[in-house]
């Protein structure tokens, strides 16, 4: 099943995306990705049909963002 949100298709692979850019900006700019999809998210969720789907993608970078201040 496609998971639009949490599971997109299209960012599947050996690795996923998220991880692969974790990797890539480091621990210590992985927060400022986190929050800059935060924002973008929630900018637009008003000015698209997916206005659900966008807040749900917002509340995806959020829950990571989350996830890692409490790993620290």
């Amino acid at each position: 099943m496609n998971d639009p949100v949490n599971k997109p298709k299209h960012y599947q692979g050996k690795i996923e995306c998220i991880e692969l850019i974790k990797d890539r900006v480091g621990a210590n700019h992985f927060p400022a990705y986190l929050e800059g999809n935060l924002y973008k998210y929630i900018f637009r969720h008003k000015d698209k049909g997916a206005n659900i789907q966008d807040l749900e993608k917002a509340n995806f970078y959020l829950v990571r963002l989350i996830e890692h201040y409490k790993n620290l």
